[in-house]
């Protein structure tokens, strides 16, 4: 729930457009368009919001079982 740094805004637009542009296209050459748009629709979450997401409540926060 805390502020993503300006910083990191600042590279999760690029991310997008990028897969908006030329690395979506390499990238849809090796991937489904499915795998795609679920790379796609964290980034645009994380723009809307400008925060780190908090843990589900559907499942622990680490992995599990713990190793």
């Amino acid at each position: 729930g805390q502020p993503l740094p300006g910083e990191a805004l600042a590279v999760l637009r690029q991310l997008l457009d990028g897969l908006r542009g030329e690395l979506g296209t390499t990238l849809r050459g090796l991937l489904s368009e499915p795998e795609v748009v679920a790379v796609e629709h964290p980034l645009l979450r994380l723009l809307s919001t400008s925060k780190h997401p908090l843990p589900s409540e559907d499942w622990p926060a680490i992995p599990w079982p713990p190793f």
